[in-house]
């Protein structure tokens, strides 16, 4: 499983708090857009829910990483 530099830039702002419209507005797309990027992100990660992306994220998202190097963190696959 890999996401995508935009994926992680989306999952990121959702690990910050922001909500999907907020999320959308920073990332300069549309919530619509935003919500296939979220689905797609929860299909790799094989999270069912938010609650399960939100613990997910803590483990392989550390506080403070910036978007560069985002895409060089993504997990091996399972």
């Amino acid at each position: 499983m890999r996401l995508t530099p935009r994926e992680w830039q989306v999952l990121e702002r959702l690990a910050q708090g922001l909500t999907n419209e907020g999320a959308a507005e920073a990332l300069g797309m549309s919530v619509n857009t935003l919500r296939i990027h979220r689905a797609r992100i929860l299909e790799k990660t094989g999270c069912r829910n938010s609650f399960q992306l939100g613990m997910w994220t803590q483990r392989y998202l550390p506080i403070g990483v910036h978007d560069e190097h985002l895409s060089q963190m993504a997990p091996a696959a399972a």
